[in-house]
């Protein structure tokens, strides 16, 4: 078939269903395929444009091709025949017909391909083939047999992904192993919302979300009503007709059987908040606006049209509705199926074909509502493998993120990487679960599954200390992995102006207490103000995690000396109290809300005061000769001492004596790195001898204040010398040394 070795060959086989001897022809000028175009079946049109019948060219039994598509001729019920394969078109080959074109995949090289550059090949297994059915493929006398198989799948939800358990914010890889969704060898393939997919796409659901059911219908008012198809768990629905809207501004609506007015308004009231989920993407059209209707068409629901003008959401989305009905009345039929109101643009409107897959849900959260729907659209790892991979992450409530709709909005609810709401502790039989229908081995189809626990924590807080001083810095260690709620960032809860961490109000993370008195600020209160900090905002106080997923999360502040107490309404110390830190544990272990803490004293220390020795020598002096010490015994002044002669003098020149104080006191280490002082105190040396006395120093005031010797010692010291003369006159002091 390599007729031009300087250039990519084209060959086109003609493979009748009986499988018969085949025609084949070959191009080996310039690729041409024009004649795809030209009436098939007339073989003269191949030879006049270019191609050459093989059979012509001595290849004697090569170059012939026969394809049997239904080798045991298999039938349906009706005595239908049921072909193993089918033909399909693809940029090579541009007609679904027996002619099959394969291109050379390089000059010279003799090897053939009848799959175009995106992998679409011209023969295709057909959709309909029977199990244990076969094909028959023969080139040159060689065949082989192509049987119809189906394989058992299996679906994991990998625990070892994630270490010891399933914590909010981590991802959890989904893996599915299945041979039936690897439709094409030589490309890696990925789920997507189409009909050769939709009854095998995986799904996970929480609650019991309003969706479409089998007997749904989909219809208007200038148009017959059309039915569906529901897939037993993923709720992905098909149209078994044509749907073709009309267009002038008319509502397409679709009917939630199974959900009447009644049962959607218990569930609206129930919920914060209610969102529609839908992707109509296979239809053609644009949407403008969704109402909820009864049967005879009375608005339960106010139209919301906000989004769809906001944003172009289109055919697809996640739609924030109003939660509040219209009241009852008698023109609302509370026991008629709940019905949904598509409104389009006049020139728009919404067209679906037989085999269109699309999905309507609604989704009701609130504290304690969880109602919703996810489906995986996962991707093959590579080709031809049947390994197909996503992965899931889930948000666990709190009192922070459950009244916030962008919690809820921010969710993925069909994707290859799907983020879900928990709300409460979803262990054993309320774990999250995914299923998928399996087509087995055994030709049943059969749910396959697999779960893994999401559990709620119980959070510990804790101080790193049990007893404090003023200015102190304390630690603040919150342990909880449901507060962990993006595994990709490190969340920080920071303090509101109400000095709580988190929402103002009751619904807070966590708070700082003296005495069971909030640490907040006075001056807030139009009275005296704390210090230094006036309550815990003012100090700075976040709750940061230590990592992007560790739960841990780590805050500090320093204690003041003095906080603003809202019950006697004045300021007062901080020493001799309780201090307490408050956490708000929305969901413990146990899927409870309760409240814990710890608690640590505030005291004041007792100081010391002593001397760096128990006795010191005596100081001696140098002013006359009587007071003096010769350095030998013969020395002798060489004139009469005057101070003229200090310089010269044979005597020890006058001898102080130095007293080191150490007064001990951690209360004066106020500064966790920095070098303070003590000023506001009074500390007197004396010198006492018999019943007289004489001051020598006072210091720790503002005059002659006393140092502390390192940052955090809480140590400080003063260095006094003491002369010969210092000590108080007295008749038994010597007047000769």
């Amino acid at each position: 078939m390599n007729i031009d070795p300087t250039n990519e060959d084209i060959v086109v086989f003609y493979v009748e269903t009986s499988g018969s001897e085949t025609m084949s022809f070959t191009n080996g000028t310039a690729p041409n395929t024009s004649t795809e175009g030209l009436a098939q079946g007339d073989t003269t049109e191949y030879l006049n444009t270019g191609f050459y019948k093989a059979e012509t060219m001595n290849f004697g039994d090569n170059g012939v091709l026969k394809i049997n598509y239904n080798t045991n001729n298999a039938q349906d019920t009706s005595r239908t025949a049921v072909p193993v394969l089918a033909n399909q078109a693809s940029l090579d080959d541009t007609v679904s017909d027996y002619y099959l074109v394969f291109y050379e995949g390089a000059d010279n090289s003799g090897t053939f391909y009848n799959t175009d550059d995106a992998d679409t090949s011209n023969l295709i297994v057909s959709s309909t083939a029977q199990r244990g059915t076969t094909a028959t493929i023969d080139y040159n006398d060689t065949p082989v047999t192509f049987l119809v198989a189906n394989d058992f799948g299996d679906l994991d939800m990998d625990e070892s992904t994630i270490g010891d358990e399933w914590n909010s914010g981590e991802t959890l890889a989904v893996t599915l192993v299945d041979q039936d969704l690897n439709k094409n060898s030589i490309s890696d393939e990925d789920m997507v919302m189409t009909n050769a997919y939709n009854s095998t796409i995986p799904s996970l659901q929480v609650g019991s979300p309003i969706t479409l059911g089998s007997s749904s219908l989909m219809g208007s008012g200038n148009a017959s009503d059309v039915g569906m198809n529901v897939g037993t768990f993923n709720k992905i629905v098909t149209l078994t007709s044509p749907y073709a809207g009309v267009a002038h501004n008319e509502d397409t609506q679709f009917t939630f059987n199974g959900t009447t007015v009644g049962d959607a308004r218990t569930a609206f009231s129930d919920a914060t908040f209610v969102l529609l989920n839908y992707d109509l993407t296979e239809f053609t059209g644009t949407v403008t606006a969704v109402e909820l209707v009864d049967a005879s068409g009375t608005e339960v629901m106010a139209a919301e049209t906000e989004t769809f003008a906001a944003s172009s959401v289109g055919t697809a989305g996640l739609v924030q509705l109003d939660t509040a009905f219209n009241a009852e009345s008698t023109a609302i039929v509370e026991t008629d199926t709940l019905h949904m109101n598509f409104t389009t643009t006049a020139g728009d409107p919404l067209v679906g074909e037989i085999g269109d897959s699309f999905y309507i849900d609604i989704f009701t959260f609130g504290d304690r509502v969880n109602n919703a729907i996810y489906r995986f659209l996962l991707e093959e790892s590579d080709d031809n493998t049947g390994i197909f991979e996503g992965d899931v992450e889930f948000i666990m409530l709190n009192q922070l993120n459950v009244d916030t709709v962008g919690t809820f909005t921010g969710i993925t609810t069909t994707s290859d990487s799907i983020t879900i709401i928990v709300h409460e502790d979803m262990t054993d039989e309320d774990s999250p679960r995914i299923n998928y229908l399996d087509l087995g081995a055994d030709g049943v189809e059969t749910q396959i599954a697999d779960q893994v626990a999401a559990p709620s924590h119980s959070g510990v807080v804790t101080f790193d200390s049990d007893n404090y001083k003023t200015a102190d810095t304390v630690v603040v260690t919150l342990d909880d992995q449901d507060m962990n709620t993006d595994s990709e960032l490190i969340d920080v809860y920071i303090t509101d102006v109400d000095d709580k961490v988190g929402n103002e109000g009751t619904d807070h993370v966590l708070d700082i207490t003296f005495n069971d008195v909030l640490w907040q600020s006075g001056s807030d209160a139009s009275a005296t103000a704390g210090s230094p900090d006036d309550g815990l905002e003012r100090s700075g106080f976040t709750l940061v995690e230590t990592a992007m997923d560790s739960g841990i999360f780590v805050g500090s502040f320093q204690v003041p000396a003095t906080y603003y107490d809202s019950g006697s309404a004045t300021t007062v110390t901080t020493t001799g109290t309780d201090i307490e830190v408050n956490y708000n544990d929305h969901r413990d272990a146990s899927g409870e809300t309760i409240e814990v803490g710890d608690g640590a004293s505030v005291n004041a220390n007792t100081g010391s005061v002593e001397f760096d020795r128990n006795v010191y020598p005596v100081p001696w002096g140098n002013d006359t000769a009587d007071e003096r010490f010769a350095l030998h015994a013969t020395a002798a002044e060489s004139t009469a001492w005057t101070s003229s002669h200090t310089a010269t003098s044979h005597s020890l020149a006058q001898g102080n004596v130095t007293v080191h104080v150490t007064v001990s006191d951690a209360d004066y280490d106020v500064s966790a790195f920095g070098e303070d002082s003590i000023t506001d105190t009074t500390v007197v040396l004396k010198i006492e001898r018999g019943s007289s006395s004489t001051t020598v120093a006072t210091f720790g005031n503002t005059a002659n204040p006393i140092t502390e010797t390192s940052p955090t010692s809480g140590v400080f010291e003063y260095d006094q010398a003491i002369g010969y003369k210092s000590g108080p006159d007295d008749s038994s002091c010597p007047t000769t040394f």
